[in-house]
């Protein structure tokens, strides 16, 4: 149509398809699922990592690039929970019923299934077992790889009558871990894997593109559920993107976002309508003294608030309130130190309370194999990531809040979409303070992703379309 932005299909792109917790799906997420999108030679190529359930679903709302469950050729699986897992059997059937074609065939001239999974010890019975009880057939063919450890069984038993035999990649014998360096090299893309810290066997994967004429060579980290990432870390170094799960995180109090844009009511901290905010923020006004009070919680992986205690909490700045609210600063102004709430700081407006439930955090994260979002952004730091994008996170979290527009600070219209709830900016400003070392304008700041986001290599994004970029929402 004249007058619209010509889209084209970037060479490599990542597609957060699904982002909540376990405690999930939610009215604006699902449960865990990213796509990594890339080309070789002509064709448009999508690996899954996780396929929770709704993963099929939300590739039919993708843009930029589209995604069709007939281009998905390889699963990857970190682990066996079911917000992890649910998606594959009906994924399956969309993805192989009717799919056409001639036989794939790999570098070495062996035949292909038409659709590859890989991950842990289990993933073969999981699959195989689901088949046989709803009486699924495809009339296409797949396999299932399995990541085994020293420890592991092989699995056994008859196959189903679509699938062919799987390989067994066992961790490598030479390093200390469970690693599986470049156990897969396909055309276009390299994979390796290390297992993670969690309750149940985990995976890492670490996706090497390939070199190309116009670029390419990107690495991209996608991790599972994990409380302890060190195996994986001589793998990732120098990941192009992390992507970290961030599902526990203590939200200290914070000023509810302002709805009026005049500096004067700015400034009292006026919000939105009582009844919507009490529902779906954790804040509280007091009528008698009207004095800002909010409850302190730590945000679990279902969702839970545990023990949410009201407290009087001292008022932030207008400097503070844009960076909260908006997420955004200009150069010219840097928010500074003593408007920043930092659970360890020593400044004397963090309470003691605050420090001692960000230590609860943190031991709530280790004991269930999650990370906070200082625990995701002290590995990007680790590893000397580029970009960290934080997924798998709490219920609590929608991710977008309000109604269809509102107006920011200044008087902007602003569509909700690009409307973060205060939350989510804390949750994206502790892993960026971890990261950086610093959280102010100047850094390059940690993103917790939304359902349907698309994360493209800076190189590639200004050539991504030939006339502005009109109806793009999802690229960061």
């Amino acid at each position: 149509m004249a007058g619209q932005a010509h889209r084209i299909i970037p060479p490599l792109s990542v597609t957060f398809l699904g982002t909540s917790s376990g405690g999930g799906p939610t009215s604006t997420r699902i449960c865990t699922s990213t796509s990594i999108n890339f080309k070789w030679r002509d064709t448009n190529i999508s690996w899954l990592v996780d396929c929770a359930e709704g993963t099929t679903s939300q590739m039919r709302k993708t843009r930029h690039p589209p995604i069709h469950p007939h281009q998905v050729r390889r699963i990857f699986i970190t682990h066996m929970h079911p917000d992890h897992v649910m998606g594959i059997v009906p994924f399956m059937r969309t993805a192989l019923r009717g799919r056409s074609g001639q036989t794939k065939y790999s570098n070495t001239g062996v035949p292909q299934a038409d659709l590859q999974l890989y991950g842990p010890s289990g993933l073969r019975r999981f699959v195989r077992e689901n088949l046989a009880m709803t009486h699924t057939s495809f009339g296409r063919s797949y396999a299932v790889h399995e990541l085994l450890r020293p420890r592991d069984r092989v699995t056994s038993g008859a196959l189903h009558q679509d699938e062919w035999p799987g390989d067994n990649f066992l961790a490598d014998g030479d390093v200390p871990g469970d690693r599986w360096h470049n156990f897969l090299k396909a055309p276009g893309m390299r994979v390796s894997a290390a297992m993670l810290t969690h309750r149940v066997p985990c995976l890492g994967y670490v996706f090497t593109e390939d070199a190309r004429k116009d670029g390419g060579g990107h690495k991209i980290v996608v991790l599972g559920d994990t409380s302890n990432s060190t195996a994986i870390e001589p793998l990732a170094m120098g990941a192009d993107l992390l992507v970290h799960e961030a599902t526990i995180a203590h939200i200290p109090a914070l000023s509810p976002a302002p709805r009026r844009t005049t500096e004067e009511e700015t400034d009292r901290h006026v919000s939105g309508n009582d009844s919507e905010r009490d529902q779906q923020e954790p804040y509280t006004q007091s009528a008698s003294t009207g004095s800002e009070s909010a409850h302190t919680t730590v945000v679990g992986e279902d969702g839970a608030l545990s023990e949410p205690q009201t407290r009087i909490v001292p008022k932030l700045s207008r400097e503070a309130l844009k960076r909260i609210v908006e997420g955004w600063s200009p150069a010219s102004e840097p928010i500074k130190s003593e408007n920043r709430i930092e659970p360890h700081s020593t400044d004397d407006h963090v309470s003691q309370e605050d420090r001692e439930r960000h230590d609860r955090a943190l031991q709530v994260a280790l004991d269930s194999g999650h990370s906070t979002p200082s625990m995701a952004g002290d590995f990007a730091r680790r590893i000397r990531a580029k970009n960290l994008y934080l997924n798998h996170l709490g219920a609590r979290f929608d991710a977008f809040k309000g109604k269809q527009y509102w107006r920011d600070t200044f008087g902007r219209k602003v569509p909700f979409w690009e409307r973060k709830s205060p939350g989510i900016l804390e949750v994206e400003r502790q892993a960026t303070a971890a990261w950086q070392g610093v959280d102010d304008a100047h850094v390059k700041r940690a993103v917790a992703a939304h359902d349907l986001l698309v994360w493209v290599p800076e190189a590639t994004r200004p050539s991504l379309y030939e006339s502005g970029r009109s109806g793009d929402r999802d690229f960061e």
